[in-house]
């Protein structure tokens, strides 16, 4: 009886495991600070699974990240954030000042090339907050 406890016990977590494993996704640290983004390019491959650690260092401003590929695919947001969209039709993920948040997202398959991507506060993105991702083929 204990025996066969034990090994259903056993199977049970091997079984969980083996639903739950697959490969992390990938984080990558976005810095918004004063009219810039850093890294203002990011490379993604479609299909991949991310995080962008979104970090607002800017001891004035909130600002965001909106952009057309988060129009594409479902975004599972953490941290302290708003979201929303623009008057464009891009959806945005907002971070007030000293605040962080986590964008997690599957890289949809949309064409290979670039997305641009803005901060679309006040004039942010006419003063340089501005850049893009370069989507490869998996």
């Amino acid at each position: 009886m204990v025996r066969t406890m034990l090994l259903a016990l056993l199977v049970m977590g091997w079984v969980t495991a083996g639903v739950t494993a697959g490969p992390a996704p990938r984080v990558i640290r976005v810095s918004l600070t004063s009219f810039k983004f850093e890294p203002s390019l990011i490379q993604l491959r479609q299909g991949e699974r991310v995080v962008l650690e979104l970090v607002n260092e800017d001891t004035q401003r909130p600002h965001n990240i909106a952009s057309e590929l988060f129009n594409h695919t479902e975004l599972v947001v953490r941290g302290e954030f708003r979201q929303g969209t623009t008057a464009d039709g891009r959806r945005f993920v907002f971070v007030d000042v000293g605040k962080r948040a986590e964008v997690e997202f599957t890289v949809p398959r949309v064409a290979a090339g670039q997305v641009g991507f803005i901060c679309s506060v006040g004039q942010h993105a006419a003063q340089g907050m501005t850049g893009a991702f370069v989507v490869r083929p998996p």
